[in-house]
Parts: structure tokens; sequence; C-alpha cells
């Protein structure tokens, strides 16, 4: 009977550290959900290309020019 009561002790107790690991990893991502929309630096090429290629029509700008011309 001891073995069978230590067993649930050690698979509730991993459970327990799952559950307050997931509650913590899914609380530290969350804030980031919200951020999608947001541009940042490494995003705003990609962005600026593809509102060129809206608007213009190109594919690929010409490399001689600035990107901000």
């Amino acid at each position: 009977m001891r073995p069978r009561i230590a067993g649930l002790v050690l698979a509730g107790s991993f459970a327990l550290v799952f559950l307050a690991q997931s509650l913590l990893l899914f609380g530290s991502q969350l804030p980031g959900l919200f951020l999608l929309d947001e541009t940042g630096y490494g995003d705003s090429y990609v962005l600026y290309d593809l509102r060129n290629f809206q608007n213009t029509g190109e594919i690929y700008r010409d490399l001689s020019q600035p990107p901000y011309l």
C-alpha cells in the first residue's frame, strides 16, 4: 500500500510542478501577444518593401537608389 501512495504523491508533485511552470510560461508570454501588430526595427524594411510593391507593382527596387526615396 505504501508504494502506491508514494507513487501517487510523486505523480501529484510532478503534475503540480508542470502546472506551475505552465502558468508561469503562459503569464510571461501573454503580454507579448499584444505587441504583434507593432513594427520593430527588424521588420520595418520588409513592410517598406511590401508597401512599395503595393504602390508601384515592382517586386525588386533599384539597388542603386537609397531605400528611403
